[in-house]
């Protein structure tokens, strides 16, 4: 092949190029490709955890299974600590838990197996220092404790009320 021969192959591979460009454009509009399918949304999902990361990738939230079998909820700071939890509990009624920087539970809210809701307060060591209960017969009670765990008072009626 003589160079004359080699520049007008290259001529007509660059024109057929363009052309083939300009037929593909004109004929087959391009059709942007997203992530987000324009609002359809599915009957079902299936998974054994959800997890919500933030802009750095850190898991945040997760929605799962637990190794024990129960369903929970936890939300973790940007220390990697979980600083709340709803989950089911051993006796498969719910519960609350809210934790502190440290990671330990200062405070829980859970339900009883006839229905009860019992807020508990607990310090640093925690040890309970206070909690309210709401039975569905009788009054409500709330309870204060020391720093060894020992009633100092209570807003019961009744024997063994302190005040």
């Amino acid at each position: 092949m003589d160079r004359k021969q080699f520049v007008l192959l290259a001529l007509l591979l660059v024109a057929s190029g363009v052309a083939g460009g300009v037929v593909a454009v004109r004929y087959l509009p391009p059709t942007p490709a997203h992530a987000y399918d324009g609002g359809k949304v599915a009957k079902l999902v299936r998974a054994e955890s959800f997890q919500v990361v933030d802009s750095t990738g850190d898991v945040r939230a997760e929605l799962c299974v637990c190794p024990e079998g129960k369903p929970g909820l936890v939300l973790i700071d940007r220390g990697y600590k979980i600083r709340a939890r709803f989950a089911l509990l051993n006796d498969g009624f719910p519960g609350m838990e809210l934790m502190d920087t440290r990671g330990r539970t200062r405070a829980r809210l859970n339900l009883s197996a006839d229905g009860n809701p019992t807020f508990v307060f607990q310090d640093g060591n925690g040890i309970t220092r206070a909690v309210i209960s709401l039975p569905d017969r009788g009054d409500a009670n709330l309870q204060v404790q020391d720093g060894a765990g020992n009633l100092i008072w209570s807003a019961l009626r009744g024997p063994g009320a302190v005040r």
